[in-house]
């Protein structure tokens, strides 16, 4: 397969610019082929007792410095027995695939849901603390043994040496504390254990943040600051089960730094000479992650008399509706022009303050109100918002917090400006996208101007299951994607936006599927264009198209600049890589655009570049755009167009396409630096954009095989 442009085909591309398409894979290596290599994983649960059907996670980043996402966090089935037999993991959401080129991603697997890279870790019994796995090491190829020398950097696995194991162990210890009386004081008034206990230790515990890419912790060893962030303060461990991030630190010796029972609190004198000590089997001398342990503080009157710590199997504690009942704190909410009813309505706010303690309420049944069980006086300093499709905002700007009233200046999306302490600007500072649920909430204004600032994972939404929603209307403002992807798209519609009379600029859309049924154009940026698209990536499929059917753009009557298509188009009548039907036939229209994407060979139009286009003899409307040669092949050696009508006119300028960089070979270049150079030599030239984007042929740093448009 090679690369074609629409003038001349460049006979040598794919073998030296596009390793992943050669037929020259030495013979012990199957070529990696899109659809083939699948992401297979089996999984191991040392620690046994817990119980069935925890939750696992799993994310993977390329194997580069930037640690760039490869596959966004997406949940997998677990085994339905946790013990040392190896089991299956399947993903519940789709089958991911190796990068080409055999590119190393490395996988990081761990229970409950994480935030910006963190799982955060808690004391008490929550239900959802008590069983915080993290993955390490892989299988080796010559045996079942587990390597080690990956730990925390992700267990690694390309499309020539997948990953096949996920060995998982404990980061949390579950330390259960008892209060009993020495059964040999004579009874007294006091011969019943005191209700209310709690006491510090000197550096027996951490807590706050797990970064899900570090290390986990091992007994006795690496327990390090990498291992949890944002740990100031004593850590107050109660009466009845903690769940903790031990540090490895030896207990024997220690003496409690404080200690209250009930009302009263010990004294320096009280404390003094009092140490603890493991029980008769001499084993336990320090809290070692993945185990349970049980610390028996026996009192007599209102004197401790003696501390022991003795291991235990492990257990779960879960709270079920029904179990706790207490008279409400009502939150209320100002949230600016955010609506807050109907299926936007705000079910789960979470406030934390400046001491980390994190506070959680519900809505209310009718009303708007959030009920917590206890409320904090000030200081917060993060609030998170929840609708019932997911997380909605989590930030820690602009927040006014007193009185009972959480005040948050939201857009009608829910949104923050870029910069939140000026006001929002169409060109300077517009709404940031950072959640699912926002990105879906572009819908409630298409005349503004938006940013992404994270990759966007669809399955994240939870009433929508897979992304499903029918993409946004006519948009007559500025989606700027930032370079950044969006994740797992299941649109019925004409394309991410049906019409665009405005900018849609750095898109890059990860996977996903755009059902076309019914509709006349259909493209996976938008439908319809009369504004501008430019610098947009997309690498989602198309299908049930029945008239015109582009790669970027179903219709163009506007401007398409530095865009790369590699999804496919399955259907449809009028079809081409780049765009279905181009009525646009003013100089430039399609500009520096690649197509990469398999096409209908059954199109009755059928181009590389576009399979319709108005014609124009005397200006150049399509310039400097190539396709991969056999994408506009109806048959074997039978012959491609740039346009299906071949009607076009002018393709391209004479001044960007001199002889001897058609016919000659330059000493020191190849084709992929011909094809760079006629490619960002046609950029510079847009007035507005030739500053701004530039191809590169980097799939580190793009995330793809192919050139990809990036910002200078």
């Amino acid at each position: 397969m090679k690369i074609k442009n629409y003038i001349i085909p460049l006979l040598s591309l794919a073998a030296v610019l596009f390793t992943a398409c050669s037929n020259d894979e030495p013979d012990a290596v199957t070529p990696v082929v899109p659809g083939e290599s699948e992401v297979r994983l089996s999984g191991i649960m040392p620690a046994v007792g817990l119980a069935n059907e925890i939750p696992i996670y799993l994310i993977a980043v390329l194997d580069t410095a930037r640690n760039e996402q490869y596959i966004t966090e997406t949940r997998i089935t677990s085994p339905a027995s946790l013990d040392d037999t190896e089991q299956p993991l399947t993903f519940t959401s789709g089958t991911p695939y190796y990068p080409l080129a055999r590119n190393v991603i490395r996988f990081f697997a761990y229970s409950g849901r994480a935030q910006n890279g963190y799982m955060y870790l808690t004391a008490g019994s929550t239900g959802s603390s008590d069983a915080v796995l993290s993955n390490y090491g892989r299988r080796v190829s010559n045996g079942s043994n587990v390597n080690t020398s990956y730990e925390g950097e992700g267990t690694p696995g390309s499309s020539n040496d997948p990953a096949d194991l996920l060995k998982f162990r404990h980061v949390m210890t579950q330390l259960e504390v008892i209060i009993k009386v020495d059964s040999t004081e004579i009874p007294t008034f006091v011969d019943t254990p005191p209700t209310n206990v709690s006491f510090t230790l000197d550096s027996i515990a951490l807590h706050g943040y797990y970064p899900v890419t570090a290390k986990a912790p091992t007994p006795l060893n690496n327990y390090t600051a990498e291992i949890a962030e944002r740990t100031s303060g004593e850590y107050e461990i109660k009466e009845g089960i903690n769940y903790l991030i031990p540090n490895g630190m030896t207990l024997s010796g220690k003496q409690f730094n404080t200690l209250k029972i009930d009302d009263y609190t010990a004294t320096d004198d009280d404390l003094m000479g009092f140490t603890i000590h493991p029980d008769n089997t001499n084993t336990v001398n320090a809290l070692l992650p993945g185990f349970s342990y049980t610390l028996t503080i026996t009192v007599r009157r209102l004197k401790v008399v003696s501390a022991t710590l003795t291991y235990v199997p492990w257990q779960r504690t879960e709270i079920k509706d029904g179990d706790i009942s207490y008279d409400p704190n009502d939150l209320t909410l100002d949230l600016g022009n955010y609506v807050n009813s109907g299926a936007d309505k705000i079910t789960k706010v979470v406030l934390r303050t400046v001491n980390n303690r994190l506070y959680v309420g519900e809505a209310a049944e009718n009303g708007t109100a959030i009920q917590f069980v206890t409320l904090p006086t000030d200081n917060v300093d993060r609030v998170e918002l929840y609708t019932s499709r997911g997380l909605l905002l989590m930030t820690e700007d602009n927040i006014v917090y007193g009185s009972n009233t959480l005040t948050l200046p939201l857009s009608e999306g829910g949104m923050f400006a870029e910069d939140p302490g000026v006001p929002y600007d169409d060109d300077d500072n517009p709404y940031m996208v950072t959640t699912a649920v926002q990105l879906l909430n572009v819908s409630k204004n298409l005349t503004q101007s938006y940013k992404l600032g994270v990759d966007i994972d669809l399955n994240a939404l939870v009433e929508d299951g897979n992304g499903n929603f029918d993409g946004f209307g006519s948009f007559d403002g500025i989606f700027d994607g930032n370079g950044y992807w969006i994740a797992n798209l299941n649109i019925s519609n004409s394309g991410l936006f049906a019409e665009n009379s405005g900018t849609l600029r750095n898109i890059r859309l990860f996977s996903g599927r755009f059902d076309a049924t019914g509709q006349q154009y259909a493209g996976t940026i938008c439908g319809r264009n009369t504004g501008t698209v430019v610098a947009c990536l997309n690498e989602a499929n198309i299908d049930n198209a029945t008239q015109f059917a582009g790669g970027i753009v179903g219709y163009n009557a506007g401007k398409i600049l530095a865009c790369i298509n590699t999804g496919n188009i399955w259907d449809g009548n009028v079809v081409g890589g780049v765009c279905g039907y181009n009525a646009n036939a003013v100089d430039g229209a399609i500009v520096s655009c690649l197509n990469t994407g398999e096409l209908n060979v059954n199109a009755t139009l059928l181009g590389g570049i576009c399979g319709q286009s108005a014609p124009n003899t005397s200006a150049y409307v399509i310039k400097t755009s190539f396709w991969l040669e056999g994408t506009a092949q109806r048959f074997v050696g039978g012959s491609e167009y740039a346009v299906g009508s071949n009607c076009v006119g002018l393709l391209d300028s004479s001044d960007l396409d001199p002889l001897k960089m058609r016919n000659e070979i330059i000493a020191g270049e190849d084709e992929s630096d011909r094809i760079l150079l006629r490619l960002n030599s046609q950029i510079e030239l847009d007035p507005t954009w030739g500053t701004v984007y530039e191809y590169i042929y980097d799939n580190k740093e793009t995330g793809i095989t192919w050139p990809a448009p990036v910002m200078k």
